[in-house]
């Protein structure tokens, strides 16, 4: 599952509206929908926010790239 399918899901499963989560993680919803639908990259910092604010985990695995 790619990243921006994640995010969406995590906040998702923690009940929040986008307007929610922006608030609770200092930006603004449209920064947060621009994440979701993959547009813009988030910083490591905001992904260990995310995981805190979503309970969740957050994991980094390096995968291999195929041609």
């Amino acid at each position: 599952m790619r990243l921006p399918d994640q995010m969406r899901e995590a906040r998702i499963d923690a009940h929040l509206s986008q307007l929610d989560a922006a608030a609770l993680l200092g930006i603004t919803p449209a920064y947060l929908s621009r994440l979701e639908c993959g547009r813009q990259q988030p910083s490591l910092k905001l992904l260990q926010r995310c995981a805190q604010v979503y309970c969740r985990r957050l994991v980094v695995r390096f995968t291999e790239v195929l041609p």
